[in-house]
């Protein structure tokens, strides 16, 4: 029996039900580029062998012959909902939806192939990438971390006499280990100067020679984190013995500031001259970086200097005879602003004692408030005390009688700063007047003697008196003589009554 043509697939919209065989034929048909014949998977007519398929005579010319191809194997039971056979729709179609097949096709053979290759990628670097990020942990932590140098031992100044050598020492802390290097500098330059060799922690210095006079030393510490140099450590030398016949060392060697930006120097002869009369005197002040001075005449013990900057210095003066320079005397001074006058400043009475109240100043000048001087005058009498800088109090006892002037004067390492000056009365000690005591009441009772020859005067009368204690005097003398008189009268009467 011959099959009926299948019905080519065509772009129009064809009925929903279509059964699994003539599924597979279209399947088949793409695969071979042609047209593939099978008869409808029905109950009756699923032969399990195939049969020849004659040429239709309505094939138009040149479509390929359709190739005997046996029935597929039976789909489930479930895909195949009928046994109809539907028409077929014109033959003129056939060859134009040829490309669709293969839409059909493609998602058959794709989603195992594109599903389980991607599973396996995403699995491996899950697997591999946290082990190089241990790797890369592992390796910071036990890479220690750089820290710049600091300083934990610091280079200090040293004296030496001539030609002698000094050490300086300096260490410092930081990872990885800072290497050091050590410089110095002329006292009349500012530039550090690397010395060959010195690397370790500790430098010996060359003995000390007039060619360099005090210079300065430090240590300069580095590693891949930074550098750090220690402060500058002097070398400094012992007075140098002076020649011999030269003058001795000028006594009484005072330095002081006279005012702003002033230095006065003041001194005395030496007790020894040397082998020659003293032809001047030598007198200035330095620092280490550098110096002013002048020349005197042997008869002159002053030396004032003014215009003088703020800072520390070390005033110096010498003998100069025909033999040359003798013994210098140094003087530490500092030059700057004293501190401010102290506020509040209040004194107080009580008796002939005063205590005198202060704060501290409101600007401290050229360096810390290193004290109080409270001073009170009176007259020709005067009463001084120096106090430490945390004091803000000071009593004074058994002052005379007088008005009292209270000065408070807070000092530094200059001197003496603003004063400030209040005032307090001290009366005079004049014994008063002594005072008379008050009257003190008296009570006094005063009997009346009335005779027993007057029965309507029998009862007894007493006068009662209050007052001081001369008022009672007065009521008893003038009761004695009521009494007096009392008694007189009745022995009149006595008598005139006896006459009868």
């Amino acid at each position: 029996m011959l099959l009926p043509p299948v019905p080519p697939p065509v772009l129009t919209r064809s009925p929903r039900r279509r059964s699994a065989g003539r599924l597979v034929a279209l399947v088949a048909a793409a695969a071979c580029v042609g047209i593939t014949a099978a008869g409808p998977a029905s109950a009756e007519s699923a032969p399990s062998t195939a049969a020849g398929v004659a040429p239709s005579s309505t094939t138009p010319a040149g479509t390929p012959a359709v190739t005997p191809v046996a029935d597929p194997p039976a789909a489930p039971a479930e895909a195949a909902p009928s046994t109809e056979v539907e028409p077929a729709p014109p033959i003129e179609t056939v060859t134009e939806p040829v490309t669709t097949p293969p839409a059909v096709t493609a998602p058959v053979a794709t989603p195992p192939v594109a599903t389980q290759p991607a599973a396996t990628q995403s699995v491996a670097p899950a697997q591999t990438a946290p082990s190089r990020r241990a790797a890369a942990t592992s390796r910071t932590a036990v890479a220690p971390a750089s820290t710049a140098p600091v300083v934990t031992t610091q280079p200090v100044e040293t004296w030496v006499d001539l030609g002698e050598s000094a050490t300086f020492t300096a260490h410092a802390s930081g990872t990885p280990v800072p290497t050091v290097q050590w410089q110095f500098r002329r006292w009349t330059e500012d530039t550090w100067v690397d010395i060959p060799g010195a690397t370790s922690d500790s430098y010996t210095s060359p003995p000390a020679s007039l060619a360099d006079v005090e210079p300065g030393y430090r240590a300069v510490f580095t590693n891949s984190a930074g550098s750090v140099a220690t402060q500058s450590a002097d070398l400094r030398m012992n007075q140098l013995p002076p020649a011999p016949g030269t003058p001795s060392a000028p006594r009484n060697v005072i330095a002081h500031q006279t005012a702003p930006g002033q230095i006065t120097i003041t001194w005395s002869a030496p007790a020894d001259e040397g082998d020659s009369p003293i032809t001047s005197y030598g007198a200035g002040y330095a620092t280490r970086r550098w110096g002013n001075g002048d020349d005197f005449s042997p008869s002159t013990y002053k030396a004032v200097f003014n215009d003088i900057e703020d800072g520390d210095y070390s005033a110096v003066v010498f003998a100069v005879n025909d033999a040359g320079m003798g013994w210098r005397v140094f003087v530490p001074i500092s030059v700057g602003d004293g501190p401010s006058a102290a506020r509040h400043v209040a004194a107080t009475r009580s008796g002939s004692a005063v205590t005198v109240t202060w704060g501290a100043p409101s600007r401290v000048g050229y360096g810390p408030v290193d004290g109080y001087d409270v001073v009170l005058t009176s007259g020709a009498h005067r009463v001084t005390r120096t106090l430490p800088a945390g004091a803000t109090s000071a009593t004074f006892r058994d002052l005379a009688p007088g008005t009292w002037r209270v000065t408070v004067t807070a000092s530094n390492v200059v001197g003496p700063g603003v004063a400030t000056t209040v005032t307090v009365v001290v009366p005079s000690s004049t014994p008063a007047a002594p005072s008379r005591p008050a009257p003190r009441p008296v009570a006094a009772a005063i009997p009346a003697a009335i005779p027993a020859a007057y029965p309507a005067q029998a009862p007894t009368a007493q006068l009662a008196l209050t007052g001081s204690a001369g008022a009672a005097q007065a009521a008893l003398a003038l009761g004695l003589l009521l009494l007096g008189l009392a008694s007189t009268t009745a022995a009149r009467r006595l008598r005139t009554v006896s006459r009868h």
